[in-house]
């Protein structure tokens, strides 16, 4: 009966564990961008590395992801899709500071 229980529980973890592991890479990249006064993005230590990794070039970005894909559980397209966002939002941000400026 004990050993019974103890399988169970431990089940029970593993299924949680499992549950969850998706939404771990999902939630680094799914923050919003967010912009200081400089248009510089505002990001943890993860998104900076992967930040500058998908910068600089494919084949580093891909090194790194595939090394921590079971720890991240990310993919080289929704990262590299994702550091082009944060490239548009600082296009975008820089295009509106200078016109401001022009004015």
């Amino acid at each position: 009966m004990n050993t019974t229980r103890t399988c169970a529980v431990h089940r029970l973890r593993l299924a949680t564990l499992v549950l969850a592991l998706p939404l771990i890479g999902s939630t680094v990249l799914a923050k919003g961008v967010t912009l200081d006064a400089d248009c510089a993005p505002q990001l943890d230590y993860l998104q900076q590395r992967l930040y500058l990794l998908a910068n600089q070039s494919t084949d580093e970005l891909r090194r790194f992801v595939w090394t921590r894909r079971g720890i991240y559980q990310l993919n080289v397209m929704d990262t590299a899709e994702w550091a082009e966002s944060v490239n548009a939002a600082r296009s975008a941000c820089r295009n509106s500071v200078a016109s401001a400026v022009r004015r």
